[in-house]
């Protein structure tokens, strides 16, 4: 209970290559109700080193899979490279789900398998903000995947299932998730809402994550004969005027609040 809290973080981390949790239920570390009076260290997992794995934990969650919040964030990446967080339970955290700090030089960070803001059994369990949060300067971070058991379950949020933070941050491969409910966008660019791209309503942000690139959209689709043909749109930059070797992924998007729809 939140009266037996930890007054600090759950677990916190500060070497290399270390294992929080496995993937049996046996293994598994019930990480919940850490609350620090005196300062801001409430995280869940706090990791400060490289090559660390946190393995099929539950974060935020009592036993039964109902709310018991750390107070602050469920697992926060700071100053850590090739971290791994595989198969977790990370739910009802007060802040976000799992946060990557670029500032602190994280990166390089899978995350795969997890339901993030969902209990075991399926249910909303929300983190208050973002399921999973990029900050400016975090690359090469891999969310989900299209191989079997790759995918996050990322639903129910209190802000956006994916936050990605405007600035520096570059190559992180987001694909294969399922997507859905988080009260406000599924995933957003820049945290700073839909933004319709260059060609389309004639901005663009040199500074901005994704290199600028627009939204993609589909103008059309028929189907005919099995044959699902679909016409749109992937933006280009003034700097990258064309591309090659595109792969465009498709996703089924349920109606939102947004208007947009998560996928």
């Amino acid at each position: 209970s939140t009266g037996n809290a930890n007054d600090g973080d759950g677990v916190r981390v500060d070497g290399t290559s270390n294992t929080i949790g496995g993937l049996t239920a046996l293994d598994r570390n019930i990480i919940a109700g850490n609350d620090s009076a005196t300062s801001d260290n409430d995280e869940g997992i706090l990791l400060r080193g490289d090559n660390n794995q946190v393995l099929g934990n539950w974060i935020g969650i009592d036993g039964t899979g109902a709310a018991l919040l750390n107070d602050d964030d469920g697992v926060d990446v700071e100053a850590a490279v090739g971290t791994v967080i595989r198969n977790n339970v990370i739910a009802g955290n007060r802040n976000d789900g799992i946060v990557i700090d670029g500032g602190t030089g994280s990166g390089s960070t899978i995350i795969q398998g997890n339901r993030i803001g969902v209990n075991a059994a399926g249910t909303l369990v929300a983190n208050g903000d973002s399921g999973i949060r990029i900050e400016s300067g975090s690359t090469d971070n891999v969310i989900g995947g299209i191989a079997a058991g790759d995918g996050n379950v990322i639903a129910g949020n209190g802000r956006d299932g994916i936050t990605l933070v405007g600035g520096a941050t570059d190559r992180n491969r987001i694909r294969g998730n399922s997507i859905y409910g988080n009260v406000e966008l599924g995933f957003d660019i820049d945290n700073d809402g839909v933004n319709l791209g260059v060609n389309r309503d004639g901005t663009f942000n040199a500074g901005s994550a994704n290199n600028g690139i627009d939204v993609p959209w589909i103008d059309a689709a028929s189907l005919a004969g099995g044959t699902l043909t679909v016409a749109g749109y992937v933006g280009n930059t003034p700097a990258s005027p064309t591309f090659a070797n595109v792969t465009v992924d498709f996703y089924r998007a349920d109606p939102d609040g947004t208007g947009w729809g998560e996928g």
